[in-house]
């Protein structure tokens, strides 16, 4: 279930960070955004998971 969500949830993160940005600031900015996006996206999903197992579990 967590490698299913991370795509979903990073392309909805990384849409929403370039929406802000012209074309010369995504351009220098594009690889820090790509890599916060990403991080940002398995933490979400990492603590969405653990939270639904845990109250399946118990």
């Amino acid at each position: 279930m967590f490698i299913c969500l991370v795509y979903p949830v990073f392309k909805l993160i990384f849409s929403l960070s370039i929406r802000k940005l012209d074309q010369e600031d995504f351009q220098v900015k594009k690889n820090y955004i790509r890599n916060r996006s990403l991080l940002m996206s398995v933490i979400i999903n990492f603590i969405f998971v653990y939270v639904y197992s845990v109250k399946v579990i118990w």
